[in-house]
């Protein structure tokens, strides 16, 4: 079978292989997850198998590298440090590739016009330092690249800097597109745990309209306001100043991507995953900040960035210049809680049922929490009884 239904489960849902294909013969559909995958018309496909040598699940047609250098990071910028998920690197390397008169694509929501919901989470391009705002923070949902992958080519040819940023299989799934590397081109990697449907997200975004009353119009799954950095959502309504903001493991939605039972089938084999990374840039939480570096943990937050490459090198350099907070560590210190640094999510076996029902209006009724005293009592003490608290169990380890 020489197209690209070869992939399976393992494809990611990056796009790389509709927009390859000559014939335009592909196009991308929701399964019954709500997942993308592609879709072939066959009566026009020439079986010139394209989409395979495209694919990053199929061919390894994207470069791939070892950390050279490992920081913590913390931005200088403190507006953009409270809206970013934790240290605020992908941000600062965005404002840095826009002052060389470069272009940026990375995942922001999208808000449907129709009827004013946030529906949808896809990549957009940025052209213009008021708009970083749009891909700042963690987005908990696969991402739609839509046609960014083809945006960021046209501007490689016409000779702009790009950075490209994405999970380890969208960055890979651009490589794969492209050809291979270009000099123009930066890319960032996020250390991804897996990546819940869209329509999930669809789904529970209308339950919680439902129960507010409203259209909401903002949500940040790693809002800092109140707890600081950590996992606090909160979700707002568009004509009105309310909002709900809870710790992420107690919502219906968080509990279940914090436990990984909500992934894309291939996140649970992702060959993406470990230390070899397919971005310049790989950035994630400094977790470990507690233990390794306990004089600079902060409630703003703290990224750790891993240097796969001389460009990357290059790139963190600029970076560097305007942070707030920087310490090299070693790769063991910024591997402390990001275990997708090692392997794959592990897949639980309620994954098997965690989608069924998905398009019933009762379906995010239906998902359960339970108890979780610990995160409760957790969720009641200040952040800085919490960190006390930590760093005393720790000490006694």
């Amino acid at each position: 079978m020489n197209t690209i239904e070869t992939a399976g489960l393992d494809c990611v849902g990056c796009r790389s292989c509709e927009h390859a294909c000559p014939m335009h013969a592909i196009t991308m559909g929701e399964d019954n997850e709500g997942f993308l995958f592609p879709k072939i018309n066959r009566e026009i496909c020439v079986l010139c198998g394209q989409c395979l040598k495209k694919c990053p699940v199929c061919s390894d047609n994207f470069p791939c590298s070892s950390p050279l250098e490992v920081y913590a990071f913390q931005s200088g910028d403190k507006k953009a440090l409270m809206q970013s998920a934790s240290g605020g690197v992908s941000d600062a390397a965005a404002e840095a590739v826009l002052q060389m008169g470069g272009v940026i694509y990375g995942a922001a929501f999208h808000t449907d016009p129709s009827d004013g919901k946030i529906l949808s989470v896809r990549h957009v391009e940025v052209t213009d330092s008021v708009d970083r705002y749009k891909i700042r923070s963690s987005k908990y949902v696969q991402s739609d690249t839509g046609d960014s992958y083809k945006l960021a080519r046209n501007r490689l040819k016409n000779g702009q800097t790009v950075l490209f940023t994405g999970t380890p299989c969208q960055i890979a799934g651009l490589y794969s597109f492209l050809g291979g590397d270009h000099p123009c081109l930066y890319t960032l990697d996020l250390i991804c745990h897996g990546v819940p449907s869209p329509a999930l997200l669809r789904q529970y975004l209308k339950s919680q309209s439902h129960c507010m009353g409203g259209s909401i119009t903002d949500m940040n799954f790693r809002s800092k306001e109140g707890k600081g950095w950590g996992t606090q959502y909160r979700l707002k309504l568009g004509s009105e100043s309310k909002t709900v903001s809870r710790p992420f493991v107690l919502d219906k939605y968080g509990y279940h991507f914090m436990n990984g039972n909500s992934y894309r089938e291939s996140c649970y084999r992702c060959r993406f995953s470990g230390i070899r990374r397919s971005g310049d840039l790989t950035a994630g939480d400094f977790w470990g900040v507690w233990q390794s570096c306990p004089d600079i943990d902060s409630p703003l937050g703290l990224s750790a960035v891993l240097i796969n490459t001389e460009k990357g090198l290059r790139l963190f350099r600029q970076i560097q210049e305007h942070a707030g907070i920087i310490r090299q560590l070693s790769l063991k210190d910024a591997m402390t809680g990001q275990e997708n640094l090692s392997r794959p999510a592990s897949r639980p076996s309620c994954r098997d049922t965690i989608y069924s029902g998905l398009w019933n209006e009762d379906y995010i009724d239906n998902l359960k929490t339970g108890l979780q005293p610990v995160s409760r009592l957790k969720s009641l003490m200040p952040r800085s009884i919490a960190a006390l608290l930590k760093r005393s169990i720790r000490k006694e380890e």
